[in-house]
C-alpha cells in the first residue's frame, strides 16, 4: 500500500488550510462508506435525515464525492457538492453522476439566498483552522439555506484524539491540545495511506461559531458501533465523529 504524503497549501479557509494532491484526491476517492469507520457517522446521519425526496441539499466539502451521493442515495432531487480542493472536484466530476453538480469554491457560495432545503459538512471543519473561517464558512451555509431547514455537521469527535479506529488513529494526547492545535490523522484506503493534518476543535468551539452566524444547535451526538467488523478498535468505546444538529430559523 503506498503513501500519499501531507501536503500542505495556501487555501481560502487560510494560508494553512489542508491540500490535497491529485494522488491524495484518488486514494481518498477509493474509501467507502460500508465497512468502514465512516459508516458510524453516515448511518447516524442517514436516521437523522430520512427521506430526501424532492428536496435540494448543499453538500460543503464534498471532497471525491462520497457525502454527496450519500445524499442523492436519501432521495435528494438535486445536490450541490462544493470544495475549495481543484483535485478533489476533480476527481468527484469525473463520476458523473445524475442530480449532482460539483463547484469549486474560495470563500462564498456559487448558490443564491435561501436556495437549498439543507446541507451537511463532513469531515470538513476539523480542516478550517481559525474560528475566523469557520465563521465565515458556516455564514455562507446559513446565507444559502431555507428557513426552516436543518444543517449538519460530522465532524471529529474531541474526544477521540489518541484512540484508534479502524479506519484512522488520531494520534496524540487530549492533553496536550487546545483550539486550533493541529493532529496528525492517517486514513486507510484500498489505494493507500493518506496523512491528513486536522485541527483541534472542541464542542464549545462549534457551538460558539454556529451560534454566532444564527444557527441553533439542537443536538449534539457521538454515535459508536457494536458491529463485528470493529472489533479490536475503538468505535464501540468512544465515538469517532460528533454530529452536531443546527437549525435556521
Amino acid at each position: 500500500m503506498r503513501q500519499c504524503p501531507m501536503r500542505q497549501q495556501n487555501g481560502p479557509h487560510g494560508s494553512d488550510a489542508f491540500t490535497y494532491s491529485t494522488e491524495d484526491a484518488d486514494a481518498y476517492g477509493s474509501l467507502e462508506i460500508a465497512g468502514t469507520s465512516y459508516e458510524i457517522g453516515f448511518d447516524a446521519l442517514a436516521e437523522k435525515l430520512g427521506d430526501l425526496t424532492g428536496t435540494r441539499w448543499l453538500d460543503f466539502g464534498a471532497g471525491a464525492g462520497r457525502s454527496s451521493l450519500f445524499l442523492r442515495n436519501l432521495g435528494a432531487a438535486f445536490v450541490v457538492g462544493v470544495d475549495h480542493n481543484f483535485t478533489m472536484v476533480k476527481h468527484a466530476n469525473k463520476q458523473h453522476v445524475s442530480r449532482v453538480a460539483y463547484a469549486l469554491i474560495g470563500r462564498t457560495l456559487p448558490v443564491a439566498n435561501e436556495a437549498m432545503d439543507g446541507a451537511i459538512s463532513c469531515n470538513v471543519y476539523t480542516e478550517i483552522p481559525s474560528k475566523r473561517d469557520m465563521v465565515v464558512a458556516s455564514a455562507e451555509i446559513y446565507r444559502v439555506l431555507k428557513p426552516s431547514s436543518q444543517f449538519f455537521i460530522m465532524t471529529a469527535n474531541p474526544e477521540s484524539i489518541g484512540h484508534v479506529y479502524k479506519s484512522f488513529p488520531r494520534t496524540g494526547s487530549i492533553e496536550h491540545l487546545s483550539s486550533g492545535s493541529r493532529v496528525r490523522c492517517v486514513i486507510t484506503t484500498p489505494e493507500g495511506v493518506v496523512e491528513v493534518e486536522d485541527h483541534y476543535w472542541t464542542l464549545d468551539d462549534y457551538q460558539d461559531v454556529l451560534q454566532a452566524v444564527g444557527f441553533e444547535v439542537r443536538a449534539t451526538d457521538t454515535p459508536t458501533s457494536l458491529k463485528d467488523s470493529f472489533v479490536g478498535t475503538d468505535e464501540s468505546i468512544i465515538g469517532p465523529f460528533l454530529i452536531l444538529t443546527c437549525f435556521k430559523e
